[in-house]
């Protein structure tokens, strides 16, 4: 309904229609509980080694948005201009959030990279899709992505429904820095 009430503002923002049948009407989000892996699980994952190179390249970006915390469009787009150094020798993602260009607002992403980042951008820097399209990471479609990460997580003997935005989830990459940082 949330949706479908952003519609109707917008037809009523271009003149298509003269009363808001939303009047008065408030929708509220429940709240859920997200899901995440647990350090044993993402280490299955890292772990795995795929014959299929397709897998290993969805356990990587899976894997590099876990280590970043990047959404799934952010990282699919990152380009190695938005990767700095700093003046202490750390590299850092400074990127426009994709999200935020939608908005008048501007928000920038600061984001240390970690050792197992950095090792990903590594592997694929010669990759021919990165050199052709000037990314960092060769991503596939977010639903093909998400359909290899079902793969990926049976293979791992994860029974979660891992999808890229589970990459995200605050209590996966919380422990992933933090354990990163005492290292």
């Amino acid at each position: 309904m949330k949706c479908f009430k952003k519609i109707v503002n917008m037809a009523l923002d271009q003149g298509l229609m003269k009363k808001n049948p939303f009047a008065g009407c408030k929708y509220v989000q429940e709240e859920t509980d997200p899901t995440f892996l647990t350090k044993e699980e993402l280490q299955k994952i890292e772990d795995k080694e795929f014959e299929i190179e397709r897998l290993r390249v969805v356990k990587d970006a899976f894997i590099f948005c876990t280590y970043t915390g990047l959404a799934f469009t952010d990282a699919k787009e990152l380009t190695y201009k938005d990767i700095l150094t700093d003046n202490n020798g750390k590299m850092w993602i400074r990127k426009g959030r994709h999200k935020m260009k939608k908005n008048k607002t501007r928000c920038t992403a600061n984001v240390p990279l970690l050792g197992p980042a950095i090792k990903i951008l590594e592997k694929y820097k010669d990759h021919p899709k990165c050199i052709d399209t000037g990314v960092c990471l060769p991503f596939y479609s977010n639903a093909n992505m998400n359909s290899y990460l079902k793969d990926i997580a049976a293979s791992c003997g994860i029974e979660k429904n891992l999808t890229t935005h589970m990459a995200r989830h605050r209590e996966s990459f919380n422990h992933i820095y933090s354990s990163a940082l005492q290292s």
